[in-house]
């Protein structure tokens, strides 16, 4: 038996035999078309770059030739911080497909995975051109990458990638790509130099693969502590562009600059530039300090003595075994914690021969891990909650819900805010560290980042026995000054009455050991550069700062520009001079 196939049958079979089959496609963020107001970060989990978001409600876009129709699972990767403040939505064709980021990350057991893989949800595409927008629902949302994957999918594990996937590159990417660099500096240095009324002027040299560049935009924005605010957009020619401003009272003026081309369109890859000046910073207002002050800290020392220090240790495989030993360490203390960390000391440590220094950790909670081998040093670092020190992954998840955002609130008295326990821990672990017999009975530093820093304060600040004072980028100073109308905090402990016993500005007056802030951020509004210099100030010590140009919290993601000032006298004790290693 014969069969007639139809001619226009074979073409359609043909036609649908050759349509493309539905793959997993792999957008990098940093390839988006249109970055908005995120900026590109040096590396990622996949080796390439990542961006990160300059503020709650920035928005990236990229369009993108999608090769084949399909129902799709979508998915976004993002650095996980843990804290639930880097949230991002996830839009198509102008449409909100869901949410991703740190608030996902809840949903699972793990803390602090490098990269994380949220589920967004399912989306029907057809073949053609689509966009994909990411939304910053949370400041400094990290994202890197998106994931469309067929069907219905799995969660991805963390840290990887499929075994196969497409790379699919955005199809707007079509603005100028190379080498940009957003030069700006004041023409006096940003902190220190400048008097209220005085021109402050800001040079903005852009350029592009090393050379000037010739067309473009530069969009700014001037915000001052004494409240004015302007905006505009500067012609870029092959000349260097300034912007002049003064500052009313004492404080600091920021500049946020970005580039656009000719068009008003943002320059992909082009850097943004976000930073501070100062005038008179000196008589930077501050809140009046609590009146019981020193009363209240005698109290709390006075509880320690309630408690014997009684401390257990137990020896652990650590780094570099044959030359040094590493404990586990609990010491009882007053309050809601014991001090829990990692003692590590050379082997062959004499009685009374080696300085000491005690490390505090940031904001978060997270484990403390052994800290790096020094030689010739006591080296003592402790968890900032006193937690066990040996923990599954879900109690330190449940550990992590409990006391989600724990020193945002809860002030108003300080004999119940989370910080005094702190602050008991703070002094209990110096104490414990006096009782080693491998202290030499003198040196004692303390140092820490952001809340580390912090708690360094408090500890120089309450005890005369800290010889040196090492922290940077110190969170919690001049705590309320944005009653004052200074510009306030992006993210921080929100001011009472009670705060006041905490605030850092507060306990700088008190110390009396050389005190190096080895980093402050001039574009920090985590810790902001008011409330760091009003500290710096209220120091009557030896001194030293060190102020980054176009930082933010916690690290710059670029080369940054610095400037440092220091008092005459300021000289780090030769204790803690010597090379680490």
């Amino acid at each position: 038996m014969k069969y007639f196939i139809s001619p226009l049958l074979l073409l359609f079979v043909a036609g649908c035999c050759c349509q493309p089959v539905p793959q997993t496609y792999l957008l990098e963020a940093e390839n988006m078309g249109d970055l908005g107001a995120f900026e590109i970060n040096e590396s990622d989990g996949s080796g390439g770059a990542s961006i990160h978001a300059l503020g709650d409600g920035a928005r990236a876009r990229g369009t993108y030739d999608l090769p084949a129709a399909g129902n799709y699972t979508l998915f976004l990767r993002d650095q996980s911080y843990g804290d639930n403040l880097r949230t991002m939505e996830v839009l198509v064709d102008g449409k909100v497909l869901g949410t991703g980021g740190d608030a996902a990350r809840r949903n699972d057991n793990e803390i602090r995975p490098a990269w994380v893989w949220s589920k967004i949800g399912q989306v029907q595409l057809t073949a053609g051109k689509h966009e994909i927008a990411l939304r910053a629902t949370g400041a400094n949302a990290r994202p890197d990458a998106l994931l469309l994957v067929p069907g219905e999918a799995p969660l991805i594990a963390d840290n990887t990638l499929p075994a196969k996937y497409q790379k699919l590159d955005a199809t707007n990417a079509n603005l100028a790509i190379g080498e940009f660099k957003l030069n700006c500096h004041t023409l006096k240095a940003p902190f220190g130099a400048y008097h209220c009324g005085e021109p402050i002027i800001f040079e903005i040299v852009p350029t592009l693969d090393g050379k000037l560049m010739k067309k473009g935009k530069i969009v700014y924005t001037l915000t001052g502590d004494d409240g004015k605010h302007s905006e505009g957009i500067l012609e870029i020619t092959e000349k260097p562009v300034e912007i002049a401003t003064t500052l009313d009272r004492p404080g600091f003026v920021r500049l946020q600059l970005s580039l656009q081309d000719a068009d008003g369109k943002t320059f992909r890859g082009a850097p943004r530039f976000d930073s501070c000046a100062g005038a008179d910073e000196e008589k930077i207002r501050q809140i009046a300090e609590p009146e019981d002050f020193d009363a209240f800290w005698a109290k709390a020392k006075a509880l320690l003595k309630t408690v014997p220090i009684t401390p257990m240790l137990n020896e652990i495989a650590g780094q570099d075994r044959k030359n040094f030993r590493t404990f586990e360490v609990v010491v009882p203390c007053p309050g809601n914690a014991p001090v829990t960390g990692f003692l590590v000391m050379p082997r062959d440590a004499k009685v009374k021969s080696l300085p000491a220094e005690v490390g505090f950790q940031g904001y978060g909670v997270r484990m403390p891990v052994p800290p790096f081998p020094q030689k010739g040093r006591i080296h003592f670092v402790i968890n900032a909650h006193g937690m066990p020190l040996h923990q599954t992954k879900e109690s330190l998840h449940a550990f992590d819900i409990a006391h989600d955002h724990y020193a945002l609130h809860d002030t108003a008295d300080p004999q119940t805010a989370y910080f005094y326990g702190m602050v008991l821990r703070v002094l209990r672990a110096l104490e414990f560290v006096r009782t080693l017999p491998e202290w030499n009975g003198v040196d004692l530093m303390v140092t820490g980042g952001s809340q580390g820093g912090l708690q360094s304060l408090w500890a120089a600040g309450l005890d005369e026995k800290v010889t040196f004072c090492r922290p940077f980028i110190p969170w919690c100073c001049n705590l309320g000054s944005e009653r004052f109308g200074y510009m306030p905090k992006g993210w921080g402990v929100t001011y009472t009455e009670g705060a006041r016993y905490f605030d850092a500005a507060n306990f700088a007056k008190r110390i009396q050991c050389p005190v190096e802030i080895t980093r402050a951020g001039l574009g920090d509004f985590v810790c902001p550069p008011s409330g760091i210099a009003r500290m710096y100030y209220n120091l009557k010590c030896p001194k030293k700062i060190t102020w980054f140009v176009n930082c933010a919290h916690p690290d710059p993601p670029r080369k940054c520009e610095t400037f440092t000032t220091q008092t005459n006298d300021f000289q780090v004790p030769a204790a803690f001079d010597a090379p680490l290693r």
